[in-house]
């Protein structure tokens, strides 16, 4: 497993990136990605969505599964994401939904913590 905490790469191939994406108008997608922006895409997109995370299985990095949501201010812009890696030895696929739905509800609570902060500061402002 080559993957380390803060290594970079591209979103579409992230299973954080593609939760960040899933949060942006496809508009603004198609303006990051170009010619990346495909129908197929744009699909996988609404699905991140609805189900809250995004799933990367094995495409990354063979061996290697991961889940991963957006993180939000205030105004539902992404901030950055949060994901869960794991050889697929360890994390086999039944365990994705169970690992995609606490990684969303963190996500979700690192949002709305960042939002009580952020109304804190202005108010004390």
């Amino acid at each position: 497993m080559h993957s380390r905490v803060g290594v970079k790469g591209s979103l579409i191939n992230l299973s954080a990136g593609k939760a960040i994406l899933s949060s942006l108008q496809w508009e603004d997608v198609c303006r990051i990605l170009g010619v990346d922006a495909t129908q197929e895409l744009h699909e996988e997109l609404e699905e991140i969505r609805l189900r809250g995370y995004a799933v990367d299985n094995e495409r990354n990095e063979k061996g290697l599964r991961c889940v991963g949501s957006v993180i939000v201010n205030g105004s539902l812009k992404p901030l950055g994401g949060l994901s869960l890696s794991a050889p697929v030895y360890r994390f086999d696929s039944a365990m994705i939904t169970d690992y995609g739905d606490k990684v969303h509800k963190t996500a979700q609570a690192i949002s709305s913590a960042l939002l009580q902060y952020e109304q804190k500061r202005f108010k004390n402002k």
